[in-house]
């Protein structure tokens, strides 16, 4: 199966001229680009094969909510998948059950969940990672799952101490991660797909999908702003 290239441009670039060459650079089957709210448009009309995707939803479906973005909006614009949980939103105060109401709200219009997990090092150092990342899936997992609604779900592992730092996972232990994940899937009758991240590049991504992986591609973020590192991704997992 093709793996999948998840590219989170987080709040990058600044401007709609180089997000325009950054979207043409990305185009290719199996691509799924996140930009800012603001530069889904100028992404949009770049793309002829990557699916559009989205940094954040709310967990409502309308009304009065300042700032916030529905999934029917969403929907309107083209946008097929969305990430929920992101370590960098929980920061902001996002729990398991918030999250996984945005995930429902998203799937509920058939929109695909990107759901990121993952422990800090301080959790890892206490050997917590597969508790804590249980927890996050287990509220999401249940409540999907009992509305039928599983089925386009993703599941992208992202160590918190490993995103932005330069710093990776070892390819076994992400792996072994991986198959926890599946795990606990099973249990709710789900099968996602699982995803790595944590500064992936071009030149350590290949360690992570090989014969006996469980991964099935990549949540990429600094790299996924520089054309010669999506290129390179793109070459070598996509082409």
């Amino acid at each position: 199966m093709r793996p999948i290239l998840a590219f989170n441009w987080k709040m990058n670039p600044q401007t709609e001229e180089e997000a325009a060459r950054l979207a043409a650079a990305s185009d290719e089957t199996g691509v799924i680009v996140f930009p800012p709210f603001p530069l889904i448009h100028v992404v949009r009309n770049q793309l002829t094969k990557a699916m559009l995707g989205a940094q954040d939803v709310s967990a409502a479906d309308g009304g009065a909510h300042t700032g916030e973005v529905s999934p029917e909006m969403l929907k309107a614009l083209n946008v097929s998948s969305v990430i929920v949980g992101h370590s960098e939103r929980r920061k902001l105060g996002e729990d398991d059950a918030l999250v996984a109401s945005k995930a429902l709200q998203a799937a509920r219009q058939g929109i695909s969940p990107l759901l990121c997990v993952g422990e800090s090092e301080a959790e890892r150092s206490d050997g917590l990672e597969v508790e804590v990342v249980t927890r996050q899936l287990k509220t999401v997992f249940d409540l999907l799952g009992r509305e039928g609604l599983g089925s386009r779900l993703m599941v992208a592992y992202e160590p918190i101490w490993a995103i932005g730092t330069g710093e990776n996972d070892a390819p076994e232990d992400a792996n072994r991660v991986a198959e926890i994940i599946l795990k606990v899937a099973e249990g709710f009758n789900l099968f996602p797909r699982v995803l790595y991240g944590g500064s992936v590049t071009s030149a350590t991504a290949g360690r992570y999908i090989g014969k006996h992986s469980t991964l099935s591609g990549f949540l990429v973020g600094g790299a996924s702003l520089k054309p010669e590192e999506v290129r390179n991704m793109i070459t070598e997992f996509l082409l």
